[in-house]
């Protein structure tokens, strides 16, 4: 019982949308973490990732994207992911994803903000995974740009932001900022050789840009920001949705009128959720043409209720306990018709409401299902179609 509570209670989590873009390459965007698991590209399409492949974090997933490929935090440990979204352990727990409490990404790889028990702060850097500083202070928020890594922190009344090596971990600066502590909790970016404050409250948003050790007012009350991201064109930044230019302390909007729910850039090109379509931004513009429809990257049952989706991701459990060497997490139930096949659940899917993954996605049986899987695997979140 308390495993199908734990299972339910999983399961919920926010609208299904497109969260970021997670990999890229030369030929643009491969994975894109969704409020539930991933979409991979497959060819000319996209195809779904069920979040069981790095162990189902009940967070909504992040890919951080190093040098020499991509990396998915899971719930015992780091995972990499190919292009195909297999996932493989690295075999540090450590960067477990309730271990990582912010990470950092530029064209020559990724670093990760750590947390440990015992109480200060750890620096690790990917591709391999290596810790590269330990500091006493508990700090907020990461950002990287050239060879220097940037933390923020509050602690004691007082807010601080610290430069270390990116290579060496050796502290350059560590300053306290001026006018003092600041509201809410800040996070660091690095853009365009700048270094930008972000304090997200309760319905808004506030930048700032930091000169020395004084913070320079931008933006005091916008609901929401993503960025700022280096382009080869300049730095932009997703405000209240609309894109814009930073240049320092000025702020130009580009001119494009869709709505921007995220944002992202590798190698100078960056990527935006633009109403319902993922696209290219090029000199503040969009390209030519959408890479994909949003509604395309999402596995049919988080639009509406489709039995097919719900067969995909009970089959993706079956097969990954197959690969552990596992047997069949439905096996003995007796109560969902139909076969675990490689396709799906059944043949007409006349049984698959009762498992409770079609038309009542809180069916008991669907989550004692996954509840046994969580058991027998030890990964404690549901790979639900259905959010709710």
């Amino acid at each position: 019982m308390v495993l199908v509570l734990a299972a339910l209670a999983l399961a919920h989590g926010p609208p299904p949308a497109v969260v970021g873009v997670g990999a890229a390459g030369a030929d643009g965007p491969y994975l894109l973490p969704l409020t539930e698991g991933l979409a991979a590209r497959d060819g000319d399409g996209w195809r779904f990732v069920c979040p069981a492949r790095w162990g189902a974090s009940p967070e909504s997933p992040y890919v951080i994207q190093g040098a020499s490929g991509a990396w998915v935090p899971g719930l015992d440990d780091l995972y990499q992911l190919d292009a195909e979204g297999r996932a493989t352990p690295a075999g540090v727990p450590e960067l477990a994803a309730s271990e990582i409490l912010d990470y950092a990404i530029d064209d020559a790889g990724a670093v990760v903000l750590r947390r440990p028990e015992a109480g200060g702060s750890e620096v690790w850097a990917l591709d391999p995974p290596r810790r590269i500083a330990a500091l006493s202070l508990p700090y907020d928020s990461i950002a990287v740009g050239g060879d220097e890594v940037v933390l923020a922190y509050v602690e004691a009344g007082a807010f601080g932001v610290t430069r270390v090596g990116r290579d060496d971990g050796v502290v350059r600066a560590d300053d306290v900022i001026d006018p003092g502590p600041v509201t809410w909790t800040p996070a660091v970016r690095v853009a365009g050789g700048e270094t930008y404050i972000v304090e997200r409250g309760p319905g808004t948003t506030v930048l700032d840009r930091l000169d020395g050790n004084t913070l320079v007012p931008l933006l005091s009350s916008i609901m929401d920001m993503h960025g700022p991201v280096q382009t080869d064109d300049g730095v932009l930044a997703a405000l209240d949705g609309r894109l814009t230019w930073v240049d320092g302390d000025a702020l130009t909007p580009t001119g494009e009128g869709a709505v921007i729910s995220c944002l992202g850039a590798r190698d100078g090109v960056a990527w935006a959720c633009a109403d319902t379509a993922l696209v290219e931004v090029r000199g503040g513009v969009f390209a030519s043409a959408p890479l994909a429809p949003i509604p395309d990257l999402l596995p049919e049952g988080f639009v509406g209720v489709a039995p097919e989706a719900c067969g995909d991701c009970l089959a993706e459990w079956v097969r990954i306990a197959a690969d552990l060497g596992e047997d069949d997490p439905l096996d003995g139930l007796g109560a969902c018709p139909g076969a675990v096949g490689d396709t799906g659940v059944g043949d007409s899917g006349s049984g698959k409401d009762r498992c409770g993954c079609a038309t009542e996605p809180h069916g008991a049986v669907g989550w004692l299902v996954a509840a046994v899987v969580m058991a027998r695997r030890r990964r404690a979140h549901v790979c639900s179609p259905l959010l709710t």
